[in-house]
């Protein structure tokens, strides 16, 4: 994150522990008392789009991976932040077994739109992006074993999911009301255009292009 982001990492009494729904909220909370980007959230930008866009839950590892925490923190933002737009940015594998179940969560809990990574447009194209091990992992990890440099590497995805899911999460998620976002990481072999169709067919609103840094 560039340093002009403002962007602090979090700090924990333990390395690997994840902040409650509690933490979440104070710590947005406290973002609207102190930073000056969210002090006056209704003045407008020079493009016309607003300064406040609400608040992102987003980072390394899945938010739906911990979709009861997000769901409680989301009503609680909205307690001490009436009106706030929450945003989530997911792949949402996580949601296979259950995605009416997640998506109902995820409306209820008053999430108002979406970013999905769907990064291409068949299933063998799309497992091979999104559910192999990368070929820096082993830089990146060192000598561990192939199951956890997939857990490092990928994230926890429940067995079966895949391609049927992304797309089945993008138009549950549009036919609830959730506005969505599709993505896709130009990369090479994926076909951009055939990518977006596919996603504005699933109901998805609009499409964002990432750039591959290969």
């Amino acid at each position: 994150m560039p340093p002009t982001s403002g962007f602090v990492p979090l700090t924990t009494s333990e390395p690997t522990s994840e902040p409650g729904a509690e933490e979440v909220v104070e710590a947005v909370a406290q973002a609207y008392r102190e930073d000056p980007r969210k002090l006056n959230p209704v003045v407008k930008r020079n493009d016309g789009g607003e300064i406040d866009q609400g608040v992102v839950f987003a980072g390394l590892g899945d938010p739906l991976l911990r979709l009861g925490v997000l769901c409680d923190a989301a009503r609680g933002i909205q307690e001490v932040q009436p009106s706030v737009p929450l945003h989530v940015n997911t792949n949402g594998l996580a949601a296979h077994d259950y995605v009416d179940e997640y998506v109902k969560a995820l409306h209820d809990a008053g999430i108002s739109s979406a970013t999905v990574a769907l990064n291409a447009h068949t299933p063998p194209l799309y497992d091979a992006l999104m559910l192999r091990i990368p070929p820096f992992a082993p830089d990146v990890y060192g000598a561990v074993e192939a199951d956890v440099a997939a857990a490092l590497a990928v994230g926890y995805v429940p067995n079966g999911a895949g391609f049927g899911t992304v797309c089945n999460f993008i138009s549950t998620l549009s036919e609830t009301g959730v506005r969505v976002t599709a993505t896709c990481v130009d990369a090479p072999g994926v076909n951009v255009t055939a990518t977006r169709q596919l996603a504005q067919a699933l109901g998805a609103l609009s499409f964002k292009v990432r750039s591959w840094h290969g």
